[in-house]
């Protein structure tokens, strides 16, 4: 969590630059994200604090991904590299993202995009990806989505390394998370 807290602790303190905006899609779910949160605040039982923590570190991930597009905006307002790589990223999810893949779609060296991407973002793409991939899973699941559906609009090639890679990261099974979180 400690590179999620980069949004927070990586900016000047100046209360105007500090300020992010968010497509309304984005803030939409924000907003039903912390909606979720104060319903399981104060509730005990299995698996709230896993969820608290699930929740944490989604609300996390959109405040980083919003700080980034900021500072690509900021340092250029014309779409930049960096902006049209994450616009990319962001909605071909369910797509083929390998490295060489991205390389060649925006005619650039592998190892050099790699790089270049670990140093404006702080991630390598790969994780990023994942990260994004299982944000969307989440938000999927929680609106009462198959797994099944869910694996293929997440990009992930068979359900079992779906189901790997959610609960490696989650820390619980996507079956268990739908049930604890549909809408």
């Amino acid at each position: 969590m400690d590179n999620l807290m980069q949004c927070f602790t990586k900016l000047p303190l100046k209360w105007d630059i500090n300020v992010v905006h968010l497509n309304q899609t984005t803030a939409n779910h924000f907003i039903n994200l912390c909606h979720q949160v104060i319903m399981l605040l104060g509730k005990n039982g299995f698996g709230v604090d896993i969820n608290l923590n699930i929740l944490q570190a989604e609300l996390l991930l959109i405040a980083n991904k919003a700080v980034h597009r900021k500072k690509a905006e900021e340092i250029n307002p014309q779409p930049t590299r960096l902006q049209q790589l994450l616009d990319y990223i962001d909605t071909n999810l369910d797509h083929d993202l390998s490295l060489n893949h991205l390389a060649n779609y925006f005619f650039l060296n592998p190892d050099y995009l790699n790089r270049y991407f670990r140093k404006e973002i702080g991630l390598s793409i790969h994780v990023y990806i994942k990260q994004s991939r299982l944000e969307k899973a989440r938000r999927l699941l929680a609106e009462g989505e198959t797994l099944s559906k869910t694996a293929q609009m997440c990009g992930y090639k068979n359900y079992s390394s779906f189901i790997r890679a959610f609960t490696e990261t989650v820390g619980i099974s996507p079956g268990k998370f739908r049930k604890l979180n549909i809408k």
